[in-house]
């Protein structure tokens, strides 16, 4: 029963085709700016760690105080670019399973392929391996979704400005130098106008989910300091004038309110209580 349950889950819907799911998923890809600006970090991450090997390695040669701030440099860049390949690829892969739920209802490939893991995950562990792993993700580093977003966008910022000024400068002079355009020259220039072009499109998705993590962050501030705002308590309107001045005249300093005077007693008639005839 169970199987047959999984199986009209995983079905496409009837009356739709491939070309349509293909299209919308497509269309929704191109529109997920904080998928690209995530998944462009991974790569972007690789260029930082290759530029701190290299920057290490020319450092030998240096002289012993430009080596100091020079390896620290390199650690620091070869450190962020860890971190970005360490948090580009999950967040990407998180972005990407939304998007199959959000354009195949019913048919999602990416869950196939996250039973095995997320089964595996389901296994309860023993109570010294369950301690261990809840050590071991408070020692871990751990980012908050917008923190993320702007750390591997701000990665993916930088080495697609990058990649907008070298990829030119490296291919255009070389084609310049050859005395006709071979094939070689073509594929070249047609190389390096893709990765200029890449590089552009990395810069658009970077600013763009930057511009809405600020957005977002802005608008909860607000919501806090509006939550954490004592309520204002209406002030009481003045008396009228009138009220005013009669309660002035009777507050008159020195003069003791009279109190009305007890009647003398008849003569004749004992003061208290009546006798009963």
């Amino acid at each position: 029963m169970e199987s047959t349950v999984q199986q009209s889950e995983n079905r496409p819907e009837e009356g739709r085709s491939p070309f349509h799911y293909s299209k919308n998923f497509a269309k929704v890809m191109l529109k997920d700016n904080k998928f690209w600006s995530r998944f462009g970090a991974i790569p972007n991450g690789v260029k930082l760690v290759v530029q701190a090997a290299i920057g290490a390695g020319l450092l030998l040669t240096a002289p012993f105080a430009v080596q100091i701030f020079g390896f620290a440099g390199c650690c620091i860049l070869g450190a962020a670019g860890l971190c970005a390949i360490g948090y580009g690829f999950p967040g990407a892969w998180q972005r990407l399973e939304e998007n199959f739920a959000q354009t195949f209802p019913r048919f999602n490939p990416l869950r196939r392929i996250g039973q095995p893991i997320r089964a595996r995950l389901k296994k309860k562990p023993q109570p010294q391996q369950q301690e261990d792993t809840q050590k071991k993700r408070r020692r871990g580093l751990r980012l908050k979704e917008s923190h993320m977003d702007i750390f591997l966008s701000g990665v993916t910022l930088e080495g697609s400005v990058f990649g907008i000024v070298v990829w030119p400068l490296l291919a255009v002079p070389v084609v310049l130098a050859l005395p006709t355009l071979t094939v070689a020259g073509g594929l070249l220039l047609a190389g390096a106008a893709v990765q200029t072009a890449s590089s552009i499109f990395g810069v658009v998705c970077s600013v763009r989910t930057l511009s809405q993590t600020a957005r977002k962050n802005k608008g909860a501030k607000k919501g806090k300091e509006t939550k954490a705002a004592p309520p204002q308590v209406e002030k009481a309107g003045a008396l009228p004038a009138a009220a005013t001045d009669a309660f002035n005249s009777k507050a008159v300093p020195g003069k003791q309110m009279e109190l009305p005077l007890e009647e003398p007693a008849q003569p004749g008639r004992a003061s208290g209580p009546r006798p009963l005839q």
